[in-house]
């Protein structure tokens, strides 16, 4: 402060005045800062002034060292107080979606939180991400991230905050009372405790899946989790989201469980209210382990529901059991269209005899544009004819001027056809 006294000295009388306001204001102004820094449990705290620098309050809380200065905002003819936090990670980096660039924004990491990944852009270590996002830290993100339009033209933001690596930086205007300060201070410090490096990623992630309120962010911890090293955690996390109230979540434990998890996979199947993706999924997985008679009933109700995932892996679960299950899919390909239409015809493949020829025929004439449908009946037709017994030399052919005829070729051996129609 000497130095200041010396200018004043110097340059008179009326700049003296304004100089000493200076210092005036810098004291008051660090008196303030020492005294919120107390009150958040600061210690070592000091002043720090260098020529050219902004005066700025130090101090530490444990791993973290805190600096506080001020911030002149000229559109508004405002200070607004910065606070800058050292010794949290380095492995992520925070910015609310307005201030990123387009960089960040594609390299995004997202955590499953749908209000969070639309408002805060996060890059970086994608499971560190998730292990430090818990639902009390995305909360407080929110609340000291989010920008304050001061003015619209120009448009100026105000208590704003950012994670640079290893550096938390929030600032906003806070005015001249230390209590105010002092509280803000205190909800930055327990933010970034909350972001410091985690000593266990597997302990913090095991937590989340067993605790968090959002089922999309439970689902991104347990994928990440399944990632790590740690054997005991992932047994813990598969047993706890086995379980869970969310499909999808059980689904994903379900499946990464293998045979321990197929009766949950069932659950999942046959349960009327399971999403169509879920649960066609679940019989995916199930494959031979999908008993037929459910696979039918669920196959009825998935087609009355207009559930096509469902119905369509019903189908192809049906077709790996054998001929006996020909007339079920046989029905589906009758007076289905589409991609069902095309599933029943390569099942029919598969289990069909002589007879689903004609319902293929039938297939392909009552949908002629479907180029797709008729691949799939001529495949289905050659599979068919392979396991054909008796047929003298082996060769089919369908009557192509009588629809439903199926008749044994006597010349060409192996020929197969399917009438090819008008594929408008």
């Amino acid at each position: 402060m000497e130095v200041l006294v010396g200018v004043v000295l110097t340059f008179g009388a009326g700049l003296g005045v304004t100089v000493a306001a200076l210092v005036a204001g810098r004291r008051s102004l660090a008196a303030m800062w020492l005294e919120a820094g107390r009150a958040a449990g600061l210690s070592r705290l000091q002043v720090r002034t260098r020529a050219g620098w902004p005066m700025c309050v130090e101090g530490s809380r444990g791993p973290l060292t805190v600096r506080i200065r001020s911030l002149y905002i000229r559109e508004v003819a405002e200070t607004a107080t910065l606070l800058e936090v050292r010794g949290v990670t380095s492995r992520i980096a925070l910015i609310p979606v307005t201030l990123a660039s387009r960089v960040a924004r594609e390299r995004d990491v997202r955590i499953g939180d749908a209000a969070f990944d639309e408002a805060i852009v996060v890059t970086g270590d994608e499971a560190v991400a998730a292990a430090v996002l818990d639902g009390r830290t995305r909360e407080l993100i929110r609340e000291l991230f989010a920008p304050r339009i001061v003015t619209e033209f120009p448009r100026v933001e105000a208590d704003r905050g950012r994670l640079d690596p290893g550096c938390l930086v929030v600032e906003r205007m806070l005015g001249n009372q230390a209590v105010w300060l002092a509280s803000y201070l205190e909800g930055v410090l327990t933010l970034a405790e909350r972001l410091r490096e985690p000593s266990d990623l597997a302990s913090r992630l095991l937590a989340n899946v067993q605790e968090d309120t959002d089922a999309s962010v439970r689902l991104t911890n347990l994928r990440l989790l399944l990632r790590e090293p740690d054997s005991q955690a992932r047994r813990t996390a598969l047993q706890n989201a086995v379980g869970d109230v969310d499909e999808d979540v059980r689904l994903e434990a379900a499946i990464e469980l293998g045979a321990s998890g197929r009766p949950a996979l069932l659950r999942i199947a046959t349960d009327a209210r399971a999403g169509d993706t879920c649960a066609a999924r679940a019989i995916e997985t199930l494959r031979s382990a999908f008993p037929a008679d459910q696979a039918g009933t669920v196959l009825a109700q998935a087609l009355g529901n207009r559930r096509l995932r469902t119905a369509a892996a019903c189908i192809e679960s049906l077709g790996r059991r054998g001929p006996d299950q020909a007339e079920a899919i046989g029905r589906v390909l009758a007076v289905e269209h589409g991609e069902l239409a095309r599933v029943a015809a390569r099942a029919l493949g598969r289990v069909g005899a002589a007879p689903a020829i004609v319902l293929l025929h039938e297939a392909v004439e009552r949908l002629p544009r479907d180029r797709a449908l008729r691949e799939a009946a001529t495949e289905a037709t050659v599979a068919i004819r392979a396991r054909l017994v008796g047929a003298g030399e082996g060769q089919v052919s369908l009557a192509g001027d009588e629809p439903g005829r199926v008749s044994l070729a006597r010349d060409e051996a192996g020929r197969v056809s399917v009438p090819t129609g008008d594929a408008e």
